[in-house]
């Protein structure tokens, strides 16, 4: 963890040290599992407001993904996709998150 978050310190430390209590064979069937599931008909059925943020530089296929989830989510208005930024992108662009997150929440609040 620390390697792929190295250009974000704070990141780094903070993934490393969740990482830490895992258990490499179950995290890894754990996230095979997850990663076979078909969330995106579900999501229609969601009625309220959401904000979907991706980091520019994740896995090849998470921007893509994650435009498929906003796009069935009905409260989603748009898909922020945060430059310089790993996932999770709001432990490496902190301040560019919170903002949009801090937009996100007055429109709705």
């Amino acid at each position: 963890m620390r390697k792929v978050y190295k250009r974000w310190p704070d990141a780094a430390e903070r993934m490393a040290t969740v990482t830490l209590d895992f258990r490499g064979y179950e995290t890894m069937k754990t996230r095979l599992a997850i990663n076979r599931i078909d969330y995106l008909p579900e999501l229609s059925r969601i009625r309220v407001p959401a904000m979907c943020a991706v980091g520019s530089i994740s896995w090849p296929l998470s921007v893509p993904y994650m435009q498929k989830t906003a796009d069935a989510l009905p409260g989603c208005k748009q898909l922020h996709v945060i430059e310089d930024a790993y996932d999770p992108s709001n432990l490496c662009q902190v301040e560019v998150f919170n903002r949009l997150f801090g937009t996100f929440l007055r429109t709705v609040v």
